[in-house]
């Protein structure tokens, strides 16, 4: 990238830029969705990843999903948008939480 000082135009190596050619550049401008902070993007609200390409899921899957492209994929035997409820198979939950199992199931 060009910068021009006193009237003349200085080049920085690839990856940097600034007046002394002392800023790392961020990966495709962060996405659009933060700022670069020498080299490293603060991603806004919401964003995630090296260059805040991926958004966020919700509580993180609690911990029992993975995120992909801001939503969860629940593990087996978790449901609900943030894999936060159990999801139940042979039995049935009730809206305190409770669960009872079928007869000759146990969990």
């Amino acid at each position: 990238m060009a910068t021009m000082v006193n009237g003349r135009n200085y080049k920085c190596d690839d990856g940097w830029e600034g007046i002394a050619c002392d800023l790392k550049i961020c990966g495709k401008n962060c996405s659009g969705q933060g700022i670069c902070l020498n080299g490293t993007c603060a991603c806004n609200k919401g964003f995630m990843g090296d260059i805040c390409q991926a958004v966020k899921c919700k509580n993180g899957c609690s911990g029992n999903g993975n995120c992909i492209n801001g939503e969860c994929s629940c593990k087996n035997g978790f449901d609900g948008d943030d894999c936060s409820s159990l999801f139940v198979v042979n039995g049935e939950k009730f809206g305190n939480g409770s669960i009872i199992c079928w007869p000759g199931w146990t969990g």
